[in-house]
């Protein structure tokens, strides 16, 4: 079902949230591997590393580098447009309090 869009509701802060949904997730899913990779680590050491360890640790180390430095980059591109919002609203307030 397609909702129509509402007229009071920025696009762009619109937008912005829709990324950090997807960051966030991306986030979560990049520990989830580095968890993986600590769990096969330590269930292979405790029962000399099976079978399934040794492709568990591997997904779990790649997998950040494919979830979790993106999200990373992106945050911190969203962090810095947002903070520079702030400073042009806050330099045009100053603008016209002093005008």
């Amino acid at each position: 079902m397609v909702v129509p869009p509402d007229s009071s509701v920025d696009p762009m802060i619109e937008r912005r949230r829709q990324i950090k949904r997807w960051v966030s997730l991306g986030k979560r899913l990049g520990y989830l591997c580095l968890l993986l990779a600590i769990a096969g680590v330590g269930v292979g050491l405790a029962a000399d590393f099976p079978a399934w360890t040794r492709p568990a640790i591997v997904i779990g180390l790649v997998g950040p580098w494919l979830t979790l430095l993106p999200a990373t980059v992106v945050a911190y591109g969203l962090r810095s447009a947002e903070r520079e919002e702030r400073k042009a609203a806050h330099a045009a307030a100053a603008k016209d309090a002093t005008s």
